[in-house]
């Protein structure tokens, strides 16, 4: 069992994601053609939240031995595109939360995920509006819905995250052990139709839940 000793929780990610949002005005005020004009938050605060969601997931995934593939904005279908893709987790980040009840959207958008073979999860700086917090658990399910503005909850994203992580590395270590047990059967038929036969031991080499894999020694009889 993996020892979830994190290193952010929802404050001191709030905290990054404000100082960085406010870094980013000024950088963009210092722009010769801004002449000193800072943009509207609003033009920046989903942006900015996005690249603080990825930088302290890759952290904590990078203390607990993990090093998944992480793409951004991963074109779904049409215009529609995942903001953020860890491996086979497909994440929706919102810095506010939503302005109407209509989210059939993401129904659509969870069908499309699932036929990719891919699991959908909603996070959410904030969702002061109860209903639309029911909603959106209801859509995405209450074991994929995270909302930060309560105490909790980027532990248990980072607990999720990394259960489907070693999930799908165990269908991988499955897969390939089929692989090599098949091809080790191959092997074998060849060499018995070809009259030429040989003794081997097997050594495991790989725990459960990939049991099939194993060393072969070979040797002339």
């Amino acid at each position: 069992m993996k020892n979830y000793n994190l290193k952010y929780d929802e404050r001191t990610i709030e905290k990054i994601y404000q100082e960085n949002l406010s870094h980013a005005q000024e950088m963009l005020a210092s722009l010769e053609v801004a002449e000193g004009r800072k943009p509207d938050t609003k033009s920046l605060s989903g942006w900015v939240y996005e690249q603080t969601i990825r930088y302290c997931l890759s952290k904590e995934l990078k203390a607990l031995g993990l090093s998944p593939v992480i793409k951004e904005q991963v074109p779904l279908y049409g215009r529609v595109k995942i903001d953020l893709l860890v491996d086979k987790v497909a994440i929706e980040i919102k810095s506010r939360g939503v302005f109407s009840k209509n989210t059939e959207r993401y129904k659509r958008y969870r069908a499309k995920v699932e036929e990719r073979g891919w699991v959908y999860f909603y996070l959410t700086r904030r969702e002061g509006y109860a209903p639309y917090r029911s909603i959106l658990e209801s859509v995405f399910g209450k074991d994929k819905s995270f909302f930060l503005d309560k105490e909790g909850e980027w532990e248990r994203f980072v607990k999720e995250v990394v259960k489907h992580l070693e999930k799908n590395e165990n269908h991988k270590r499955s897969f390939i052990n089929l692989y090599f047990y098949l091809l080790i059967q191959v092997f074998l038929l060849v060499i018995l139709n070809t009259g030429k036969y040989f003794s081997f031991v097997y050594e495991p080499f790989s725990s459960p839940p990939a049991p099939l894999l194993y060393t072969f020694k070979f040797s002339k009889v």
